[in-house]
């Protein structure tokens, strides 16, 4: 049987983001090799973080979940998100909306932009 290849989806609190195209995902274990005289002693136990970067479209008349990230930016308060399925498994974290860049075309009469997410540990489940 083929394999079945297709993008992953972006949940915020429950809700499908359903005018984001495409994600930039990346997670980080911040260890750092520790080392000694002459040897690698292991690496350290730090603290995983991650960032997301969500390109997205924009509808003129805004939508439930781009409200949301936009009120998630003011507050400086989390987000759920859901990112999935990637590799048979959600991948689910508590995020912060760092950043919010939109663009505007005039002449094709859109409007499109990123969100960058921040967070830490990530769950797994699937």
């Amino acid at each position: 049987m083929a394999d079945t290849f297709k993008s992953c989806s972006l949940y915020a609190n429950g809700a499908k983001y359903g005018t984001a195209q495409g994600h930039a995902y990346d997670r980080e274990n911040n260890a750092e090799l520790q080392i000694g005289d002459g040897e690698v002693l292991g690496v350290s136990s730090a603290v995983p973080t991650g960032q997301l970067v969500s390109d997205t479209v924009v509808p003129f008349g805004g939508n439930n979940v781009h409200k949301l990230l936009e009120d998630a930016f003011e507050n400086r308060t989390p987000v759920k998100l859901g990112i999935g399925v990637l590799a048979g498994e959600i991948h689910k974290v508590d995020a912060w909306v760092t950043k919010i860049n939109l663009k505007s075309d005039t002449v094709k009469g859109t409007c499109t932009g990123s969100i960058t997410f921040l967070f830490g540990k990530v769950k797994r489940t699937g």
